[in-house]
Protein backbone atom coordinates (compact mmCIF):
# COMPACT_ATOMS: atom_id res chain seq x y z
CA UNK A 1 0.00 0.00 0.00
CA UNK A 2 1.39 3.07 -0.23
CA UNK A 3 1.59 6.85 1.49
CA UNK A 4 -1.50 8.50 1.07
CA UNK A 5 0.48 11.74 2.14
CA UNK A 6 1.45 14.30 -0.31
CA UNK A 7 5.22 13.97 -2.12
CA UNK A 8 7.47 16.46 0.54
CA UNK A 9 4.81 17.98 2.59
CA UNK A 10 6.21 16.14 5.84
CA UNK A 11 9.40 14.48 4.88
CA UNK A 12 11.33 17.20 7.50
CA UNK A 13 8.95 16.47 10.21
CA UNK A 14 7.28 12.82 10.39
CA UNK A 15 10.10 9.72 9.55
CA UNK A 16 7.95 6.94 8.76
CA UNK A 17 8.81 3.21 8.09
CA UNK A 18 6.60 0.78 6.00
CA UNK A 19 6.08 -2.36 7.72
CA UNK A 20 4.54 -5.37 6.37
CA UNK A 21 1.98 -4.61 3.70
CA UNK A 22 -0.12 -8.59 3.76
CA UNK A 23 -0.95 -7.48 7.36
CA UNK A 24 -4.69 -6.83 6.21
CA UNK A 25 -6.97 -4.05 5.29
CA UNK A 26 -7.28 -2.58 8.96
CA UNK A 27 -3.65 -2.52 9.85
CA UNK A 28 -1.30 0.79 9.68
CA UNK A 29 1.00 1.06 7.20
CA UNK A 30 2.69 3.35 8.48
CA UNK A 31 4.13 3.38 11.65
CA UNK A 32 5.47 6.25 13.46
CA UNK A 33 9.49 6.27 14.76
CA UNK A 34 10.03 9.30 15.45
CA UNK A 35 9.42 13.29 14.94
CA UNK A 36 11.20 16.26 14.53
CA UNK A 37 11.19 19.38 17.06
CA UNK A 38 11.02 22.79 15.12
CA UNK A 39 12.68 24.18 18.16
CA UNK A 40 15.73 22.16 19.00
CA UNK A 41 15.96 20.72 15.45
CA UNK A 42 16.68 17.21 16.83
CA UNK A 43 14.94 13.74 15.38
CA UNK A 44 13.28 12.60 18.99
CA UNK A 45 11.62 9.70 19.64
CA UNK A 46 7.67 9.82 20.32
CA UNK A 47 8.25 9.71 23.70
CA UNK A 48 9.19 13.43 23.69
CA UNK A 49 6.33 14.63 22.25
CA UNK A 50 2.69 15.17 24.12
CA UNK A 51 -0.40 13.18 22.47
CA UNK A 52 -1.23 16.62 20.70
CA UNK A 53 1.62 17.41 19.07
CA UNK A 54 1.54 13.19 17.82
CA UNK A 55 -2.03 13.66 16.57
CA UNK A 56 -0.64 17.38 15.45
CA UNK A 57 1.88 15.72 13.39
CA UNK A 58 -0.10 12.74 11.68
CA UNK A 59 -1.85 12.79 8.22
CA UNK A 60 -5.55 12.82 8.83
CA UNK A 61 -7.39 11.38 5.90
CA UNK A 62 -10.59 12.93 6.91
CA UNK A 63 -9.63 16.41 7.62
CA UNK A 64 -10.14 19.16 4.92
CA UNK A 65 -6.89 19.15 2.24
CA UNK A 66 -6.49 22.54 3.62
CA UNK A 67 -5.75 20.99 7.35
CA UNK A 68 -2.91 18.66 5.86
CA UNK A 69 -1.52 21.45 3.68
CA UNK A 70 -0.15 23.44 6.39
CA UNK A 71 2.98 23.42 7.93
CA UNK A 72 2.61 22.02 11.41
CA UNK A 73 4.49 23.98 14.15
CA UNK A 74 5.73 20.73 16.39
CA UNK A 75 7.33 20.83 19.62
CA UNK A 76 8.81 18.42 22.19
CA UNK A 77 8.10 18.63 26.38
CA UNK A 78 11.12 19.88 26.86
CA UNK A 79 10.82 22.86 24.15
CA UNK A 80 7.26 23.04 24.87
CA UNK A 81 6.73 25.94 27.36
CA UNK A 82 5.05 24.91 31.02
CA UNK A 83 0.99 26.50 32.10
CA UNK A 84 1.52 29.65 34.12
CA UNK A 85 1.29 28.67 37.55
CA UNK A 86 2.18 32.11 39.19
CA UNK A 87 1.62 36.45 38.38
CA UNK A 88 2.64 39.18 39.21
CA UNK A 89 0.30 41.79 40.32
CA UNK A 90 0.96 44.75 38.55
CA UNK A 91 -0.13 47.01 41.67
CA UNK A 92 1.69 45.87 44.57
CA UNK A 93 4.24 43.74 42.67
CA UNK A 94 4.14 40.62 44.06
CA UNK A 95 4.04 37.28 42.64
CA UNK A 96 1.17 35.19 43.71
CA UNK A 97 -0.27 32.02 42.58
CA UNK A 98 -3.48 32.10 40.29
CA UNK A 99 -6.01 31.60 43.03
CA UNK A 100 -5.19 34.97 44.38
CA UNK A 101 -6.47 36.16 41.00
CA UNK A 102 -10.02 36.58 39.31
CA UNK A 103 -10.43 34.72 36.26
CA UNK A 104 -10.87 37.86 34.52
CA UNK A 105 -7.48 39.00 36.10
CA UNK A 106 -6.26 36.25 34.66
CA UNK A 107 -6.37 36.85 30.84
CA UNK A 108 -4.39 39.56 30.75
CA UNK A 109 -0.59 39.00 32.30
CA UNK A 110 0.65 42.34 31.98
CA UNK A 111 -2.27 43.96 33.59
CA UNK A 112 -3.31 41.48 36.58
CA UNK A 113 -4.38 42.80 40.03
CA UNK A 114 -4.85 40.68 42.76
CA UNK A 115 -8.10 40.14 44.41
CA UNK A 116 -6.91 41.82 47.61
CA UNK A 117 -5.53 44.79 45.62
CA UNK A 118 -9.11 45.16 43.89
CA UNK A 119 -11.08 45.06 46.98
CA UNK A 120 -8.57 47.88 48.67
CA UNK A 121 -9.46 50.03 45.80
CA UNK A 122 -12.78 48.99 45.73
CA UNK A 123 -12.98 50.08 49.67
CA UNK A 124 -11.29 53.40 48.74
CA UNK A 125 -14.38 56.17 48.70
CA UNK A 126 -13.71 57.80 45.55
CA UNK A 127 -15.52 61.36 46.50
CA UNK A 128 -13.80 61.65 50.08
CA UNK A 129 -10.27 62.64 48.36
CA UNK A 130 -9.74 66.34 50.20
CA UNK A 131 -6.85 66.65 47.83
CA UNK A 132 -9.10 67.75 44.67
CA UNK A 133 -11.61 70.62 45.19
CA UNK A 134 -13.73 72.36 42.58
CA UNK A 135 -12.94 75.49 41.36
CA UNK A 136 -16.64 76.90 41.47
CA UNK A 137 -17.06 76.27 45.40
CA UNK A 138 -13.98 78.80 45.62
CA UNK A 139 -15.72 82.20 44.75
Amino acid sequence: MTDRRPAGKYNNIVKSINTNSSAGANAQTDVLKTLRCVFCQKDKPLEAFSATMISKATYNPYAPPSFNAKKKVISCKNCTSSSTTHLTCMICSKRKPLNNFANTQRKNHDRARCKLCIEKRQEEDVWSDNDITDSDDDY
